[in-house]
């Protein structure tokens, strides 16, 4: 409430999601949805400024761990930043510049993005006016979040039911549903989370939707059910499609922390036993990913050139 308050004061349009949203709209009793976290996103262009407000209001930055791979990346491209306040420890907020990790702007475009930020609703937070997505936005939101970004071994019943409970609150407008579902490429995401909860809860959902979501899948959608149930989020170490984002000198840096890691990162990465040297698995790494970084340099040499 104190931050929402003081956003709204700042004319900054904050929109809250997941847990501090669907705990007041969709559960009979707020504290039956329990959070880790409070989710908000904000424009871009306020990105700053808000940050400015939480860090007035005691709330500091998280540190990095060591066990992050990439800090440069993640620190200039990441989809959040994480904070906690600093007498109450145990209050975390992840302040959003856009949604679904590193690969967000490409899984929702920024277009769609400020679509949804556009048409978000009202809803009450413990006597407050806040800002939530529409049902049919964050029921989209949620699919991904579960199975693109975490993927499907993380998933936890909550999560299912957050999705089922949003589905049997509200009267959803199924058209805008499978519209940007289609618009997205991922009809076959929603049908495969509409059927598992519906597994699971009993969930009412007429099955004209299944058939018009396979009937207006798009040919080059690419979210099928192995990728569902295969995927990993970020593939593997494969962040070299992030740093052509970043400026020569960051560039730089990246490929040096994907090639040398911390020492904790790499006793974790390949299950090094404390007393044993970590050095040789620095020159396995290399050489393995030697390959890998020669293709990313060769196609930003050619990619110069040609421009």
């Amino acid at each position: 409430q104190q931050v929402n308050q003081a956003f709204t004061q700042a004319g900054i349009r904050c929109v809250w999601f997941k847990g501090v949203a669907l705990s007041s709209t969709i559960y009979t009793i707020p504290s039956l949805r329990l959070k880790g976290d409070l989710d908000c996103i904000v424009p871009q262009t306020d990105m700053l400024k808000a940050l400015q407000i939480l860090l007035d209001m005691d709330y500091e930055e998280i540190p990095d761990d060591d066990f992050k791979l990439n800090p440069i990346i993640y620190d200039r491209l990441s989809h959040h930043i994480g904070l906690r306040h600093k007498e109450k420890q145990h209050i975390k907020l992840e302040l959003h510049r856009h949604l679904l990790g590193l690969s967000g702007p490409q899984l929702i475009p920024p277009t769609h993005l400020t679509k949804w930020l556009d048409e978000a609703m009202t809803f009450d937070l413990d006597g407050q006016p806040a800002l939530t997505f529409r049902p049919e936005y964050h029921l989209l939101y949620l699919c991904a979040h579960a199975f693109l970004q975490h993927g499907e071994d993380s998933v936890e019943l909550r999560q299912l039911l957050d999705m089922h409970l949003l589905v049997t609150t509200y009267t959803l407008d199924w058209d805008l549903l499978i519209d940007e579902a289609v618009a997205l490429k991922w009809t076959f995401l929603l049908e495969f989370v509409l059927m598992r909860i519906g597994s699971y809860f009993h969930t009412p959902i007429d099955p004209s939707v299944f058939d018009r979501l396979q009937s207006l899948r798009p040919a080059n959608e690419v979210i099928d059910h192995t990728y569902v149930m295969d995927h990993e989020f970020v593939d593997g170490e494969a962040l070299y499609k992030y740093i052509n984002h970043l400026n020569y000198r960051e560039q730089l840096i990246a490929i040096w922390q994907i090639v040398f890691p911390s020492k904790i990162y790499m006793q974790d990465r390949y299950k090094i036993k404390p007393n044993m040297p970590v050095f040789p698995y620095y020159i396995y790494r290399f050489i393995y990913q030697l390959k890998d970084i020669s293709a990313f340099m060769l196609q930003g040499f050619i990619d110069q050139f040609r421009s």
